[in-house]
């Protein structure tokens, strides 16, 4: 089940009239990274879903990352899709793309969908996929980047005197109320 003419009907119909962003050729490889998955979600829980948080790349890393976000909500939401389904869909392995595709299209039309708008899953009882290696490489990242102060941000700077005009560098450098970056990155100072 690898076209989209192996899709029941009725799926095959939904998933038309959803009018997705991408257009669905081979649905092992165009499901495989999550995103036209988060896509169809965001349809029925927006607030939960927000598309900027996901892209539609081939890198096993970054479908891994999409794919984090996804199985929180399954398991806020109490979507029956498991971690073995998941791999499955990543690695475009069989039709487990289109199995999880029935799963959702399934939920989706079950009392079970109306019931999990009412009375989500408090954030409490969501441990799992907070420690995910995805989610720990992204925090690594993110704590490699030296802090920069913000624009308009103070810093304090040693007064520089010169040995020829000591007291002209120190008027100059006194006149110097903070540094900002511009728009080009580079770091700019601010004057009084």
């Amino acid at each position: 089940m690898s076209t989209l003419a192996s899709l029941p009907r009725e799926v095959l119909k939904w998933l038309l009239s959803l009018d997705l962003s991408y257009t669905v050729r081979h649905i092992k490889r165009d499901f495989s990274n999550g995103f036209l998955f988060a896509e169809i979600l965001s349809r029925y829980y927006p607030a939960d879903i927000q598309m900027h948080s996901f892209e539609n790349v081939t890198s096993i890393e970054r479908k891994k990352a999409n794919w984090v976000v996804l199985e929180k909500l399954f398991r806020r939401r109490g979507i029956p899709i498991d971690q073995q389904q998941i791999e499955a869909v990543i690695n475009a392995e069989g039709d487990a793309a289109s199995e999880v595709l029935q799963a959702i299209y399934s939920f989706i039309n079950s009392d079970a969908y109306r019931e999990s708008l009412a009375n989500p899953i408090p954030q409490q009882q969501i441990s799992a996929g907070r420690d995910s290696p995805a989610r720990q490489q992204s925090y690594r990242r993110q704590q490699s980047f030296p802090r920069q102060p913000s624009y308009g941000q103070l810093q304090q700077q040693p007064l520089a005197r010169s040995k020829s005009n000591g007291r002209a560098a120190e008027a100059a450098a006194a006149a110097i109320t903070g540094y900002c970056y511009g728009s080009d990155g580079q770091l700019y100072p601010m004057f009084a």
